[in-house]
């Protein structure tokens, strides 16, 4: 489905895809900057600069006038990343193939945590939900 999805790009932006120029994380998340030209500007900087996965998503959130407020969410709740678990490691991204987006666990003491699942608008949404056959 998360393949899929990625058909939606334009031609362009799919032959930088299969050429390696950018990587399928950077991929999703231009599929979340809904103005054509913003997109393509996005984009060209990608292949031209590099850059992260994460300057991406951060790219496609502003696009649609985003605050950023889960990313100011993460940064509230502190944790040393040397004292992460390997095995939540390892299930955020199995997470993260799965369901084709960002995903964060944060386990607290006692076992118990919080797991956060992003997604970038309804459609999005429906997806996710419809990968955990909640849709």
């Amino acid at each position: 489905a998360n393949t899929m999805r990625l058909l939606h790009l334009p031609p362009e932006i799919r032959s930088s895809l299969v050429e390696g120029k950018i990587t399928e994380g950077h991929a999703r998340a231009l599929l979340g900057i809904h103005d054509p030209a913003i997109r393509e500007q996005t984009w060209q900087g990608l292949v031209q600069k590099g850059g992260s996965v994460r300057a991406a998503e951060t790219a496609a959130r502003r696009s649609r006038g985003g605050t950023g407020a889960a990313a100011e969410t993460r940064t509230a709740v502190t944790r040393t990343p040397e004292r992460r678990d390997p095995h939540i490691q390892d299930v955020e991204a199995r997470l993260r193939r799965t369901l084709g987006t960002k995903v964060e666990i944060v386990q607290g003491r006692g076992g118990k945590g919080v797991v956060t699942i992003e997604f970038y608008d309804e459609e999005d949404l429906n997806r996710i939900l419809d990968g955990l056959g909640c849709g």
